[in-house]
C-alpha cells in the first residue's frame, strides 16, 4: 500500500532541518549510493514512487530539498508519460519557493 504524500505527517529530521522528498519513477533507478550519503549527513530522505502519487497536492514549502530521479523517459516525454507532467509542475512549484532541486 502506497502512502499518499499529501496525507503523510510532518516528518521530522535533524533539527533545524526539514528532510527531502525523492522521487522515483521506476524501481531501477533509485538513489542507490546517495542515500547512504544522505542519511551519512543527517539528512532524512521520504522516498516515493511518482507514478502512484498525487504530486498535485503535495505542499512543496514542508520539505528541505526535492530529488527527482530519471529513467527511460526524458524531461519532454510527457506524451508518451502523462505521469511527467504533474511531476514537472511539483519541481517548477519548488523552484519558485525556494526549494533546492536536484
Amino acid at each position: 500500500m502506497v502512502r499518499s504524500l499529501a496525507h503523510e505527517p510532518s516528518p521530522v529530521t535533524a533539527p533545524g532541518h526539514a528532510p527531502v522528498l525523492c522521487i522515483e519513477q521506476q524501481p531501477n533507478a533509485h538513489l542507490g549510493r546517495l542515500r547512504r550519503l544522505l542519511r551519512d549527513a543527517g539528512v532524512r530522505v521520504v522516498e516515493r514512487p511518482g507514478r502512484d502519487e498525487d504530486l498535485a497536492r503535495v505542499d512543496v514549502t514542508r520539505w528541505g530539498g526535492i530529488i527527482s530521479l530519471g529513467g527511460e523517459m526524458g524531461a519532454h516525454d510527457g506524451a508518451r508519460y502523462p505521469f511527467l507532467a504533474p511531476e514537472v509542475d511539483l519541481l517548477e512549484r519548488a523552484h519558485a519557493e525556494g526549494v533546492p532541486v536536484l
